[in-house]
């Protein structure tokens, strides 16, 4: 044993208005902007058996941004600042990594952030998508000579909001509702959230053959463990007693695809939802489409589907104004093969008329015959089709559809080049 290895330590450090970080933003960065704080700690043992404790105070000047690659750090990437895996086939290497876990530094850290400390972190590179908060907490840092790490203790957002764009939704802007946290209980990369956001909206609800705008709070709620994260959508109308009885009878599901269908079309679409005073009724299998894709949208699933929305205004045959909302879901599967495609209307104005019958007026399957995609199979139904000379008429059958791309119209009738 070396001289140096019973020597003792015992320091006391003090920092006041630190900057602890302070880096500019770069092609490659990960974090940027500035970080202040005060720091009160102190160093104690020999060098094999260090103990650090300390208190860090991040201040209200804190300004920093996070930026979320799309592929997360694996664990390898981690942990590569941490330990360091040799080969053990150079006997030099093996010998200068035998006192590793023999030379680690017990590590305890009270950390204070001030609640006017803001926090950007960005869900894309290219900052469209963000979440912004400033708010406080009281978090404790612990870290063993072997590495492992633990965290507990809560930060609680005062203010700050989510811009997202989510598979079925455009880019919304979300306000942070005041009180949501996040709670480290041990596991550092696995805290625990309760946060909500919302956007507040108005739309047109028709209740009694009567039409009033109503202003409502749509958003989303994150809970649970981040590793197992339940993700909800909410709806609020906090100025309307009527409706929001309406929606506190409802279920969670039913209030999720309630959320859902406004923030993608600004309707308010229920079961209950009478629109000009005819008994429409939400189409139980648009509606049971609606909830599974819901509850996919942190998966893969949601990648393979499009989702079309179109308004059309016109008059009706008593002269009066009338608004037809038309969408369109198309899923396809097993490797793009199969594909499915629901369609329909919704109709408003003085003299629009609704059924269960028309809210879904046409649905296709095609299965797709080779590889170019040229040749389908189908099967479809068609509701609403309108003919010249019969009017609107119901068509149900089956074809093959042949789809080619070309620059010239004879183009069309040429199947095979000539060698």
């Amino acid at each position: 044993m070396s001289d140096f290895d019973r020597m003792r330590m015992d320091f006391t450090m003090k920092a006041n208005n630190f900057e602890l970080i302070n880096t500019r933003k770069k092609a490659q960065s990960m974090v940027f902007g500035k970080v202040y704080a005060n720091y009160l700690g102190t160093l104690r043992g020999t060098t094999s058996n260090l103990s650090l404790r300390g208190k860090l105070e991040v201040l209200d000047r804190t300004d920093v941004t996070y930026i979320l690659k799309d592929s997360p750090l694996s664990v390898d990437d981690r942990l590569h600042d941490l330990v360091q895996f040799t080969n053990f086939n150079d006997t030099t290497q093996v010998e200068e990594k035998k006192t590793l876990s023999e030379s680690g530094i017990d590590l305890t850290l009270g950390i204070s952030i001030s609640d006017a400390a803001i926090f950007h972190c960005n869900l894309s590179e290219d900052g469209q998508s963000y979440v912004n908060l400033e708010g406080g907490g009281d978090l404790t840092f612990r870290m063993t000579q072997q590495g492992d790490m633990r965290m507990t203790g809560r930060f609680t957002t005062n203010s700050g909001e989510m811009k997202y764009q989510l598979p079925v939704i455009p880019l919304k802007t979300f306000q942070l509702v005041q009180g949501s946290y996040v709670e480290f209980t041990g596991d550092v990369m696995n805290p625990t959230l309760s946060i909500a956001a919302k956007e507040r909206t108005k739309a047109v609800v028709t209740e009694n053959d009567q039409q009033r705008s109503v202003a409502f709070d749509v958003g989303v709620k994150l809970s649970q463990p981040l590793n197992e994260m339940g993700l909800e959508f909410t709806i609020e109308a906090p100025e309307d007693l009527n409706i929001q009885n309406q929606l506190a009878s409802m279920s969670a599901d039913q209030r999720g695809k309630a959320a859902v269908a406004m923030m993608a079309t600004g309707m308010y679409m229920t079961d209950e939802t009478m629109l000009s005073g005819s008994g429409f009724k939400a189409n139980n299998a648009l509606n049971a489409f609606l909830q599974s894709e819901i509850q996919n949208i942190a998966g893969s699933a949601l990648k393979s589907i499009d989702i079309n929305l179109g308004v059309e205004s016109g008059t009706s045959q008593m002269g009066t104004s009338t608004t037809d909302y038309s969408f369109q879901f198309a899923k396809r599967f097993w490797g793009n093969r199969i594909s499915v495609i629901i369609g329909g209307k919704v109709s408003t104005g003085a003299d629009a008329t609704n059924s269960a019958e028309s809210f879904i007026n046409n649905v296709s399957v095609e299965y797709r015959l080779d590889q170019g995609a040229t040749r389908y199979v189908k099967v479809f139904y068609d509701r609403d089709s309108q003919d010249p000379l019969e009017g609107q008429l119901t068509k149900t059958g089956a074809g093959l559809v042949l789809r080619r791309k070309t620059d010239r119209l004879g183009e069309l009738f040429i199947f095979k080049k000539k060698k």
